[in-house]
């Protein structure tokens, strides 16, 4: 009982943390990362603080939105 227990919770948490949110966007190549888009436009500004070797998702933000 204990064990159905467990596994019920893992699920039902598992299923809570996966699921999909609408209105994502992943950008970026080797390290993506997932934002929500609302309130980025052209006149909004990119920073970038410690830019590495892979800069690809602050190029792919300003190109898509424009800023």
């Amino acid at each position: 009982m204990i064990r159905f227990l467990k596994d019920w919770r893992h699920r039902l948490f598992y299923r809570a943390i996966t699921r999909p949110i609408p209105g994502l966007l992943t950008l970026g190549q080797e390290c993506p990362w997932t934002i929500s888009p609302r309130g980025l436009g052209p006149s909004s500004h990119v920073l970038c603080a410690g830019a590495g070797h892979d800069i690809s998702f602050e190029l792919e933000l300003s190109k898509k939105f424009r800023c």
